[in-house]
């Protein structure tokens, strides 16, 4: 496609706004060469908004320019999570690498060196899930407890939690409720260690039901002979 004005493509882009797929079709059309921020950020709108599975491998293009530099052409990572979940409805078991690469994603911008992927990590997460649910437990059971979550936002904890949710993986989320909060891990009558324990000490081994008593029974003392 020739190279054209950011305002050109832009009006084009909203005079077919009644016509998604239209819209979608010229989208991906466009994002086959246009690298303009402008530009790049309206045509992907239009593929999440109506996801094309002919718009793959312009996307999967743009995925790979951007993240050759994240912190310098798509700083906080908006433009590669908009392109994850327009991917999303035609993802395959050949993107579990880039979905893996996506979820484990961490850039730290200047001044303060703050990290600023999580929108990458989340939108990963869940294109993740629903290829691999079991794979994407695991990540998201990491990224629940993850310290560079962003704390106005809460993400990408708040996805992974609801992925966990979704796989029915309640006793990750349990946990996660457990050391989150100074709620005591069992009554008082059944406490065998201090609260604190709990949110910190490995689960203790399960004890077999069929030795758990004793081995030896203690020994009866004699009484004294009456004689």
């Amino acid at each position: 496609m020739a190279r054209t004005s950011p305002n050109a493509v832009l009006r084009e882009l909203e005079r077919l706004a009644d016509d998604p797929e239209a819209q979608a079709s010229y989208a991906a059309t466009v994002l086959t060469t246009e690298r303009r921020a402008q530009i790049v950020g309206p045509a992907l709108a239009a593929l999440e908004q109506q996801p094309l599975p002919e718009a793959r491998p312009a996307l999967l293009r743009l995925y790979a320019h951007l993240g050759a530099d994240g912190t310098r052409h798509d700083a906080g990572g908006t433009f590669r999570a908009s392109i994850l979940r327009a991917l999303r409805p035609w993802a395959t078991i050949d993107d579990l690498p880039l979905l893996e690469r996506a979820v484990t994603t961490y850039e730290f911008l200047p001044p303060g060196r703050s990290e600023e992927a999580t929108p990458i990590r989340g939108a990963g997460l869940v294109a993740l899930a629903d290829l691999d649910p079991e794979l994407a437990g695991f990540h998201a059971a990491r990224l629940l407890v993850d310290i560079h979550t962003s704390r106005p936002s809460g993400e990408p904890a708040k996805t992974a939690a609801g992925v966990l949710a979704a796989c029915s993986e309640h006793l990750a989320l349990y946990l996660y409720t457990l050391r989150s909060t100074s709620t005591p891990c069992a009554p008082p009558s059944m406490k065998t260690s201090p609260p604190s324990a709990c949110a910190t000490s490995p689960m203790p081994p399960r004890p077999s039901p069929v030795n758990s008593a004793p081995a030896t029974a203690p020994r009866r003392a004699r009484r004294p002979s009456s004689a």
